[in-house]
């Protein structure tokens, strides 16, 4: 049996069984993972409050057969919302770890151009991958690429992320 601390961002919350939950993290020095939750839906659960999605918590995890989130203290919320964490944890892979992507994260930019083109996803010359005109205001999680305006209409509202381009004047 293995235990870990450290910090994580809260991604998702899914349920398991009667009283449990599996979350879904994102931590700076194991990448995205995901942990079980022994009755963290119960009313009366201490647990329960911190690990709400946004949050930053110091968590304690212990591995055994699966990791086991067992202790967690939130430190901060971040201020993406609801969709943006749930398009990250779409965009995420399990167990890549990436320390400058924590970094961009807990920074007040909140800019998805940013965050994308660290990703590898540029928003500077991206063109819309079905008619490969320009400017891009959408990225289609689902597809992982870009749709302008008229395209991005034909997309489904959960894999649709609108974009705040700010050069789409030079494009």
């Amino acid at each position: 049996m293995r235990e870990f601390v450290g910090q994580a961002l809260v991604l998702r919350r899914e349920d398991l069984g009667e009283h449990d939950e599996r979350i879904t993290l994102f931590t700076p020095g194991w990448g995205k993972v995901r942990a079980k939750t022994i009755s963290t839906r119960k009313p009366l659960s201490k647990l329960s409050p911190h690990l709400d999605v946004g949050n930053v918590v110091q968590g304690r995890f212990v591995e055994k057969h699966d990791l086991q989130l067992v202790d967690a203290l939130k430190v901060r919320s971040t201020e993406w919302s609801l969709f943006d964490l749930y398009a990250l944890d779409r965009l995420l892979f399990e167990d890549d770890v990436d320390e400058v992507l924590w970094g961009l994260l807990l920074t007040n930019s909140n800019s998805w151009e940013d965050l994308l083109s660290y990703m590898g996803w540029d928003t500077q010359y991206a063109r819309c991958a079905t008619c490969d005109s320009a400017p891009v205001v959408a990225f289609d999680l689902g597809r992982q690429n870009y749709a302008c305006g008229k395209c991005s209409g034909y997309l489904k509202r959960d894999d649709r992320l609108l974009l705040e381009m700010h050069n789409t004047a030079s494009q």
